[in-house]
């Protein structure tokens, strides 16, 4: 997976990264970036989570929509 970010509105996640096993929680209201690689998640306290997983669309993938504004 490509590097990016993520961010929390409801409930926490905690994600591990393969590269160093290293892990991070995430809360509602935070949000934390993540490195290129592996990983998985898992939802924290048991309660319901949302969460949106952010990335950067390399340039040379950018497609202009018609009527739409140029980046």
């Amino acid at each position: 997976m490509i590097a990016g970010q993520c961010f929390v509105s409801r409930g926490a996640v905690r994600y591990t990264f393969d590269a160093d096993q290293e892990n991070v929680l995430i809360n509602a209201g935070e949000y934390a970036l993540f490195p290129e690689g592996g990983y998985w998640f898992d939802v924290d306290g048991g309660e319901e989570v949302e969460f949106f997983l952010i990335w950067e669309i390399p340039i040379k993938y950018r497609q202009k929509v018609q009527g739409g504004i140029s980046p």
